[in-house]
């Protein structure tokens, strides 16, 4: 039983985005498979610091870092920046 398609998204770094999933799990390296760090709930914004295969490096609006795949994240328009402002 599969847990549904790969959504491959593109973001330009140094993006702000809103997490999309129900949860973001932040890890230290770019790896399933590390530990994580920290996480980001549905609806935080974050800032897009990296990108390295599916995942982004990014921080949350209390400063915390980590690597989170890149599919949970969508885009914020500019002139929501205001509005969510980090």
């Amino acid at each position: 039983m599969g847990v549904g398609p790969t959504i491959h998204v593109s973001l330009p770094e140094a993006t702000t985005c809103t997490v999309v999933h129900n949860l973001l799990p932040m890890r230290l390296l770019s790896d399933p498979r590390s530990e994580m760090v920290s996480q980001a709930l549905f609806g935080e914004t974050v800032i897009v610091l990296e990108m390295q295969g599916d995942y982004s490096l990014v921080r949350t609006a209390d400063n915390y870092e980590g690597w989170g795949l890149t599919a949970h994240l969508a885009p914020m328009p500019p002139e929501s920046y205001l509005e969510n402002e980090l």
